[in-house]
């Protein structure tokens, strides 16, 4: 979920708040609750998988909770959060076409809410970072399409997209993100997470972000393998890794790596799990043997 694209690049980081302690508390015995086991039949033996069915709209009250390891996702690197990350469709805004869902993004040991509106097909719209200091919003000039959803089977594409950082009390515009995304299909792979094993859709994307802010240029880039399953309607797991972020042709901070993975979701469905086949646990049993 790229919310914090920009965050890096502007010195916004006042801009950031934490989730109430009572929250993460319920959080917590999310977690806990989700290490639940897998269940459920394989697919057929030699059988290909193939995802290409439009997932259902996002609904309210759906939510992700995943152990997250690293720095917060396309921050500037310095600060690690590993621990709990929740990403949760809070809100449905039908005051005009389309109709958008609000996903809140926070990670349990970052300060700051990240909010995403994305219609029926999962294209970003426009994005918030909400904190007492002040709200950022950014403004896409074409929604962005991060489930890559038309793209089919081994397939790739580019996709480019401008950012504008708007101070959300005044107008003021703080700069613009020039974001460019080269995305191929992988084939599609079974995922076993904490909360099960899924089928997923697998993207390896390479990202460049070119910041123009206060009249300083910073680069950075970014490779991001995400699993996608469509059942669920988020990812299940996601491995990022960051290059060396470059402003006027200086390295400010090194490289770094981060991951996602799957530890529980609501509304919790085990008829969505696809778990290895009983062929083959037995094979891997007589293996050990």
């Amino acid at each position: 979920m790229p919310i914090s694209l920009f965050s890096p690049l502007a010195d916004i980081s006042v801009f950031r708040s934490s989730p109430p302690k009572s929250r993460w508390n319920v959080i917590i015995l999310f977690l806990l609750f989700g290490l639940i086991s897998c269940g459920g039949l394989g697919r057929k033996k030699g059988e290909p998988i193939v995802l290409d069915q439009p997932p259902p709209p996002p609904a309210v009250g759906q939510a992700y909770f995943y152990q997250h390891t690293g720095p917060q996702p396309f921050s500037d690197g310095s600060v690690d959060v590993t621990g709990g990350r929740i990403v949760a469709v809070t809100r449905q805004i039908q005051e005009k076409k389309p109709i958008l869902w609000a996903f809140e993004e926070h990670f349990e040991k970052s300060e700051g809410v990240q909010i995403g509106f994305y219609d029926e097909k999962y294209r970003l719209h426009r994005q918030i970072l909400r904190a007492p200091g002040g709200e950022i919003e950014v403004l896409y000039n074409s929604p962005y399409d991060e489930r890559f959803l038309n793209l089919k089977a081994d397939a790739e594409k580019t996709i480019t997209v401008n950012q504008q950082l708007i101070n959300a009390a005044d107008g003021a515009n703080y700069g613009n993100v020039n974001m460019t995304v080269k995305v191929h299909r992988e084939r599609d792979e079974r995922i076993i997470s904490p909360a099960g094993a899924f089928l997923c859709r697998h993207f390896n994307a390479r990202i460049q972000l070119k910041a123009h802010i206060a009249g300083e240029q910073t680069d950075f880039a970014a490779t991001v393998n995400s699993y996608w399953c469509d059942l669920i309607g988020w990812f299940v797991k996601e491995e990022q890794v960051f290059d060396p972020i470059v402003k006027d042709g200086q390295i400010i901070r090194p490289p770094y790596k981060t991951e996602s993975i799957l530890v529980s979701f609501e509304p919790t469905n085990y008829q969505y799990h696809h778990p290895v086949p009983e062929e083959k646990k037995s094979r891997k049993k007589k293996q050990d043997e």
